[in-house]
């Protein structure tokens, strides 16, 4: 008998028995307005917390504009992130120094490699690639471990396979080669752009403005003013050509980031490298 009055209850709830609309409980609304799992996500799911915009519309409305448009600071730091092969950190490629492997240049008596590494100023796309930090103290110190720079590309390569041993030193410090290609970079975009008469105007707002000088009663080499723009000192760079282009024009270069693009960042990088 009791076994017949379950089997009945069975089914009968099979059957779809209706349920009374007390019986039935209501959704319980949180007592916050967004819930931590969304607002925290980028806490607890060790991930970044995207944004996604249909359209520029729907990007104002939530975020207010920052007029960083041709501002030099907000150009470096929104370049494509790489790895330090020195501090194993990711950084904006704009702020490291690129390494490029290739050919050697010239045989070297007793060394048996057929490539060589070599720094990329300015930096250019293609070949095997490696970034390490643009800085004069930290690359001189960590030198003589260039093999560790090696792009990694050069490993996995299904067509030639390139080795340690395949890699030469280099016959110049890639220190040194840093350092000169950098000052030569500037020294040429400077010089163009002061015989090309666009030295002595100020353009734009000031966010874009540019100022290069090299006094040395300025104790900052990079000095920032809200409405001045953004100063540039090269009295610590050690190099006479350069210093004699500077003292030609006494109230300094001024320069559009907007028209300038490539000499703004090449001076910051050259500074950013004695720093």
């Amino acid at each position: 008998m009791v076994k017949s009055k379950v089997l009945g209850q069975m089914l009968e709830s099979l059957g779809g028995k209706k349920h009374s609309a007390t019986n039935i409980k209501e959704a319980h609304r949180p007592d916050c307005d967004v819930s931590p799992l969304i607002s925290n996500f980028a806490k607890w799911s060790d991930k970044p917390k995207r944004l996604y915009f249909r359209e520029n519309s729907e990007w104002t409305q939530v975020v207010d504009s920052s007029n960083l448009r041709g501002n030099l600071f907000a150009e470096l730091l929104s370049s494509p992130m790489r790895m330090d092969r020195i501090t194993r950190l990711r950084a904006p490629c704009n702020l490291l120094t690129q390494i490029k492997l290739g050919p050697k240049a010239e045989s070297v008596e007793g060394d048996k490699g057929q490539f060589e590494l070599a720094p990329a100023i300015p930096p250019t796309k293609g070949d095997a690639t490696s970034y390490v930090n643009n800085n004069e103290t930290s690359l001189r110190k960590n030198g003589a471990a260039f093999l560790k720079w090696i792009p990694t590309s050069t490993f996995n390569s299904t067509i030639r396979h390139i080795g340690p041993q395949d890699v030469i030193r280099p016959t110049q410090p890639i220190v040194d080669s840093c350092k000169a290609q950098l000052i030569n970079e500037v020294q040429q975009k400077i010089s163009f752009t002061i015989s090309n008469g666009e030295s002595e105007t100020t353009f734009g707002p000031p966010n874009r403005r540019i100022k290069v000088i090299s006094d040395s009663n300025e104790t900052d080499t990079i000095i920032v003013h809200p409405e001045l723009g953004t100063t540039f000192n090269l009295k610590d760079i050690n190099d006479s050509e350069l210093q004699r282009i500077l003292k030609m024009l006494p109230n300094g270069i001024h320069l559009d980031f907007a028209v300038d693009k490539q000499l703004c960042m090449a001076i910051y990088r050259l500074l950013q490298f004695g720093s």
